[in-house]
């Protein structure tokens, strides 16, 4: 019964390691200028020059920074297809 506990233990350790990675593989985060605004559509530049638009967040401000966490769609080859999670604003 103990062998069956310690094993079901491992068992578990090595499935979250392998969770973590797997998330950790597929997100990632930049920081980034939001560098045009108009009414309801907002645009960031990162330091590679990406363009990203987001629309209805009216607490961004132009040359705002922020940090930008995405979800890269399981291709790691382009940035095209990359979901934004979040946006937070730097503290002022």
């Amino acid at each position: 019964m103990k062998n069956k506990i310690i094993y079901t233990l491992v068992l578990i350790v090595i499935v979250v390691i392998l969770m973590i990675g797997g998330w950790s593989d597929t997100h990632y985060s930049t920081t980034a200028v939001v560098y045009q605004q108009d009414d309801n559509s907002t645009i960031m530049v990162d330091a590679a020059g990406y363009l990203w638009e987001v629309t209805n967040r009216p607490d961004l401000k132009l040359n705002d920074i922020v940090t930008i966490k995405f979800f890269n769609n399981c291709t790691d080859y382009t940035r095209e297809d990359d979901e934004i999670i979040k946006i937070t604003k730097f503290n002022e």
